[in-house]
């Protein structure tokens, strides 16, 4: 049955295609024709939206979500309303859930990839942490809130919508998720933080790890009573290949208390990370197919085989992600530089894997080049002979020990003394069942074997080495705006002072730029280093001393002075109903802040006192946004990006008492979340 919403306009999105549907809302694929990019619509069914205190809701939910940008969240862009229907714009990400992935392995007898396993988890952590900083806990984290770009990377979605779930997860006795991921104090109906959130994510990864989730009952209630007094089944004895280190990280992350858990997500992340390093865990390769083929008289080079374009790590065909530093597979291959020999290689300090295939062989043709070869080694062995005695007749003598000697015939080289290395024996073996890759580590060079009889498996005569392992990739956290020590800006900064860096999708993609204070010369920035520092700096206090930070108590969001030494008590900075967020530092008057609040209704950029007397002074009345405030390095002008009746996001300078509100940006793309470079 065709849907009747399909074709029809909310707004400037014309609704394309139904792509997912709950009791709440439907999902729908859409186009922006005045930007020409494709969206998602999330459309709440009318019953809902009759509802006014959700409504309310809704709206302040929508905006508080909205203020996240996180390459591992899901942007919303937008939200409004056409008489009955409610929506919300966000980014269409092209890719399955973790929930379809889950269930495709599933049904395989299968379970992700421990690399694949700990990239998610670290690439979520970041996103929770980040969010978490800014005073918004998600309250739904679960598989089907986990997307999968065409790249690989996970973006968590849903943020401001978590309390909209679907059906019979809606409520019971107050609480708000999804039962199987649900943590105890959500079911006890009690307030919630951010461990609330590494507990649900800690379910995730019970999921990923085992294949099925740790509690389930015939109704959501029982559900929701397991995760409150039933002990944890034992990760390790649903998968017993789970190493115990991890099993040990999976109890403490899904205790029933609070307080004994992982405090953030980003420490869940790095504690994982160790544990599987800790146990060297090796996944087993994919077994490549290798079609059986006639060995040639003459040995050919084999083919060269497939290295990851970021860390140049070994890789098969079929893999979708790098065992080593965990980056998707793009299909651009690197190719393995051709191993030196020994005369040309320094020693190694790090093991290279020796990778060689063996291909099946008819034994008729193996005996008939064996034969070939002894005949050829004698030949050569008369010659080298004859060769050693021309020597001695001319020299008079046997050549001393240390002098230069001839060794190898054909495609032999000169040697001055014998290696401390252990040469590589080649060992012949008879015809081969199957085709199969080999993996050894060697701590020294690998050595060139001489074109005789094609060598079939390498074997080193020393004392054996381990095999390979690869080790787990690290989780590097985004940079945050709550540094433990006083930052020190970068010496590339310097160069920018008084410029405005700025993001920009005008090339089709992302992109950092940078700009006059008047928005002449807006240009790529060459170091996007220096935004992230710049980022890092913004809600430091002038002295160094002090950190802004947005606390959310009680459903209160608002704004926090943090010693950035850690010593206590934290001040409270703003009091009020409204969400206040997006807090900068003036950089010259330590007595001064702006900040982003949605108290008069809209989403503006206020002023405030951190002490008293408050002196709080509204600066922009805009019925769409005003988001993103950055001071001018002499903290009389205030930059930040705006939504105008459906405009493209563009770049504003307002001065310090809300007069002289000019566009900067004033072109036809979205430009948004601006720094002012400030002095060094």
């Amino acid at each position: 049955m065709e849907d009747s919403m399909v074709g029809r306009f909310l707004g400037q999105y014309e609704l394309m295609e139904l792509i997912g549907k709950g009791g709440m809302a439907r999902v729908y694929k859409s186009i922006q024709p005045s930007l020409e990019r494709h969206v998602a619509v999330k459309l709440l069914h009318p019953t809902v939206a009759a509802d006014e205190e959700f409504l309310i809701r809704f709206q302040r939910e929508a905006k508080a979500a909205a203020s996240l940008r996180h390459p591992h969240i899901v942007q919303i862009f937008d939200f409004g309303h056409q008489e009955e229907l409610y929506y919300m714009v966000m980014e269409l990400i092209n890719g399955p859930t973790l929930r379809d992935e889950l269930q495709r392995l599933k049904a395989l007898d299968e379970t992700l990839p421990f690399s694949e396993v700990q990239r998610i988890i670290g690439e979520v952590s970041e996103a929770l942490d980040y969010a978490h900083d800014r005073g918004i806990i998600h309250r739904d984290v679960k598989p089907a809130n986990i997307l999968l770009t065409p790249e690989g990377q996970a973006v968590l979605s849903d943020f401001g919508l978590a309390f909209m779930t679907e059906g019979p997860r809606q409520t019971i006795t107050g609480f708000v998720g999804t039962p199987e991921y649900m943590s105890p104090e959500q079911g006890h109906g009690l307030a919630v933080d951010g461990r609330t959130d590494v507990y649900s994510l800690g379910v995730v990864l019970y999921e990923m790890l085992t294949g099925r989730v740790p509690f389930t009952s015939k109704t959501p209630m029982g559900i929701v009573l397991k995760h409150i007094s039933e002990p944890l089944p034992p990760p390790r004895s649903v998968n017993p290949n789970i190493p115990e280190s991890v099993e040990q990280v999976l109890l403490k992350t899904l205790a029933k208390e609070p307080g004994d858990r992982y405090s953030r997500a980003g420490e869940l992340s790095r504690v994982l990370a160790e544990a599987f390093e800790a146990e060297a865990v090796t996944e087993a390769p994919t077994a490549i197919s290798v079609v059986p083929e006639e060995i040639p008289d003459v040995v050919e080079e084999p083919e060269v085989g497939l290295r990851c374009a970021q860390c140049g790590a070994e890789l098969s065909p079929d893999m979708r992600f790098c065992g080593v530093c965990g980056v998707p597979v793009s299909g651009r291959w690197q190719p393995p530089a051709s191993p030196p020999s020994v005369a040309a290689a320094p020693p190694k300090t790090v093991p290279e894997p020796l990778v060689t295939i063996v291909q099946e062989r008819r034994p008729e043709r193996s005996k008939r080049s064996l034969m070939i070869a002894g005949l050829g080694v004698g030949l050569l062995a008369v010659i080298v002979l004859s060769i050693i005695a021309s020597v001695i007749i001319i020299r008079g003598g046997v050549p001393s020990v240390g002098e230069p000697t001839v060794a190898g015939g054909i495609g032999g080289a000169v040697v001055s003394k014998a290696s401390d290395t252990p040469s590589p024996t080649v060992v012949p073996t008879e015809a081969q069942p199957t085709a199969t890759i080999t993996v050894i580590s060697t701590p020294t060079a690998t050595p060139t074997v001489p074109a005789t009889a094609p060598p079939t498996l390498i074997k080193a005569t020393s004392t054996p080495t381990p095999t390979l392992t690869r080790p787990a990739p690290t989780i590097t956290p985004t940079p945050t705006t709550k540094p433990t020590l006083k930052p020190t800006k970068p010496p590339a900064i310097t160069s920018y002072k008084n410029k405005i860096v700025f993001i920009s999708d005008r090339e089709g993609g992302e992109a950092k730029y940078v700009m006059n204070p008047d928005g002449s010369d807006q240009r790529r920035l060459d170091d996007e280093s220096v935004y992230d520092s710049a980022f890092a700096l913004e809600a430091i206090s002038p002295d160094g001393k002090w950190r802004l930070e947005v606390k959310n108590i009680d459903g209160n969001v608002d704004i926090w002075r943090i010693n950035v030494a850690g010593t206590p008590p934290d001040y409270q900075i703003t009091s009020n109903a409204a969400i206040d967020h997006e807090p900068v530092w003036a950089p010259i008057d330590q007595n001064r802040i702006a900040f982003v609040s949605d108290r008069a209704g809209n989403t503006d950029i206020l002023t405030q006192n951190v002490s008293e007397p408050v002196h709080e002074k509204q600066l922009t009345d805009n019925p769409d946004y005003d988001k993103h405030p950055s001071w001018s390095p002499d903290g009389t002008q205030i930059v930040y990006w705006a939504v105008h009746q459906g405009s493209p996001r563009q770049i504003w300078v307002v001065n310090g008492d809300g007069s002289n509100k000019q566009n900067i940006s004033n072109n036809t793309y979205n430009d948004w979340d601006p720094i002012w470079i400030k002095q060094p």
